[in-house]
């Protein structure tokens, strides 16, 4: 778990990136088996795969719904951008070159409610030097960034969209 803390009663942007590296966790389907991802997941986007050798990978970069959690305390505090990164990499001494590789977690949203909020993250993986799922070359980083002034959480692209959980 990632959490933020602060003394003040307005809370800033959330800027933060992690990076694990362990021979133990699967960088090929982390969403179905347990790796370190952003949790929960629900409403996975599609998830099917493609051989990758003797694996398989993800054919697109899937995206997810997760939550960030916002203390009542700070109400009226304006709008919250978060900018979460996990980054998770397999260990390069315990695979081979073309099964060398890591999956991001990216998390951009923007939040004017307290509370448990869900958001959209998106999910890449970048295996065996092979970037085309890259997270960073996908239509919710683009949306994001291309609206990244607006304030209004209900009028931002799919990538911001934000609703209290039920």
């Amino acid at each position: 778990m990632l959490g933020f803390r602060t003394n003040e009663t307005k809370l800033e942007d959330i800027d933060c990136g992690v990076s694990l590296i362990a021979d133990y966790f699967d960088i090929f389907d982390p969403i179905n088996n347990g790796s370190p991802i952003l949790f929960p997941v629900e409403n996975a986007s599609n998830t099917s795969s493609v051989p990758y050798g003797k694996y398989t990978r993800y054919v697109s970069s899937p995206t997810y719904d997760t939550y960030v959690y916002i203390s009542d305390n700070l109400k009226g505090g304006g709008t919250v951008s978060f900018e979460v990164q996990l980054d998770a990499n397999n260990d390069p001494t315990e695979w081979s070159g073309e099964y060398f590789g890591w999956y991001d977690n990216i998390l951009f949203a923007k939040v004017n409610e307290t509370g448990y909020v869900r958001v959209k993250a998106i999910l890449g993986q970048n295996i065996g030097g092979n970037d085309s799922t890259s997270s960073y070359s996908s239509q919710y980083y683009s949306d994001y960034f291309e609206n990244e002034t607006s304030d209004n959480v209900n009028e931002t692209p799919s990538c911001t969209e934000v609703a209290r959980s039920p």
